[in-house]
């Protein structure tokens, strides 16, 4: 089995953020863990994938992490999909960071990421659901919320790197394992197909 390879040096310059999901209801559901699989490393909680110099970070988000994630970018709105309507009362969110340090360019489309749960899937909020909630929000806010959820194909520059909430609707309040599989995600001229594992099992 090939030993996954390190992150060490490509992830010194960045900031390190999170991919969580997080119930907004009355009820809970259990919190996630990343569960070990060829192809990614685990370590403190957080997954990290690579290819080439070219990869994704993720991690099991707290509210907590959602207010912090947007007080580093200069906004006091705390957590605002609290705030929202009925789309986001028992929605479950990640936050998916996507690092690009090839030459060429970084293609995810957030379409094309499916939540399983056993044979169900789970597909994230639709482009026109998310200008139904923004077009009655203010202008600051409306900006703010656009600018920090995939919503649309994403294109990433060689050495930027970028992290947006992936929006899904509600999930059962109780299972065992939920996997996160990325299609049609490219770095430079390959396409990347891959499969992120996660337990609610300690």
């Amino acid at each position: 089995m090939q030993k996954p390879l390190s992150f060490k040096v490509l992830l010194l310059p960045i900031f390190i953020v999170s991919l969580a999901p997080f119930i907004f209801g009355a009820d809970t559901q259990l919190p996630l863990h990343p569960k070990p699989h060829d192809g990614y490393e685990i370590k403190d909680d957080k997954i990290y994938f690579r290819h080439g110099e070219a990869g994704l970070i993720i991690e099991l988000a707290t509210p907590e992490k959602i207010e912090k994630y947007y007080k580093e970018r200069g906004s006091e709105i705390a957590n605002p999909f609290v705030r929202l309507g009925s789309d986001f009362q028992n929605a479950t969110i990640f936050l998916v960071t996507l690092l690009n340090r090839t030459n060429g360019n970084l293609t995810f489309t957030h379409r094309y990421v499916l939540a399983k749960i056993k044979s169900e899937a789970y597909f994230p909020l639709d482009y026109m659901v998310l200008l139904d909630i923004l077009d009655v929000q203010q202008r600051p806010m409306r900006k703010i919320l656009e600018k920090s959820i995939f919503h649309s194909p994403e294109l990433l520059q060689p050495g930027n790197v970028v992290s947006k909430f992936l929006i899904f609707p509600q999930m059962p309040k109780k299972f065992d394992d939920l996997r996160l599989e990325f299609d049609y995600l490219y770095f430079e001229n390959f396409e990347v197909k891959s499969t992120f594992f996660f337990t609610t099992k300690q």
